[in-house]
């Protein structure tokens, strides 16, 4: 659990630097969907500005394994409340080579929607708090993007 607050509060102060020093091509918007009285999901939802692209969480590393773009992390902090199931789902991704990093790159434009499983572990409100974090580039440029997320559950 500390690991996991040391790392977040890291990618927190990457992500707030990176931000308060030029663009946000990014915004994202956090929600969650009921499934059952006992599961729902964590919905990530990322707004792509036109000519930037966000990579997957797999994208894959240079063919060095050195360098290439850095894919999206989602950590979420766990409590006694619920429990994370699986991993955090995401649609088809497009595929490009990269001539610098001698790769295929993974990435999404315009709009992507990211969703995680958890299973309820309570009847009372709760909040889920974690972060995401990647990286965001276009033609001329690349930034870190994501933060941190509160997302208030209601079961």
């Amino acid at each position: 659990m500390k690991k996991a607050i040391r790392i977040l509060f890291l990618l927190t102060l990457f992500a707030t630097i990176a931000n308060a020093q030029g663009p946000e091509p990014v915004k994202w918007a956090y929600e969650y969907k009921s499934i059952s009285a006992t599961e729902g999901e964590l919905i990530y939802k990322a707004t792509i500005d036109k000519g930037w692209h966000v990579f997957s969480q797999y994208n894959p590393p240079s063919k060095d394994g050195l360098g290439g773009a850095q894919p999206l992390m989602f950590i979420v902090i766990n409590d006694d409340n619920f429990e994370v199931v699986g991993k955090v789902e995401e649609p088809v991704y497009q595929k490009a080579y990269n001539d610098i990093w001698e790769s295929d790159e993974y990435y999404f434009t315009d709009s992507v929607v990211f969703r995680q499983k958890i299973k309820l572990k309570t009847t009372k409100p709760f909040t889920v708090n974690g972060t995401v974090a990647g990286q965001v580039c276009s033609d001329d440029i690349c930034i870190q993007t994501g933060g941190n997320f509160s997302i208030k559950i209601n079961p």
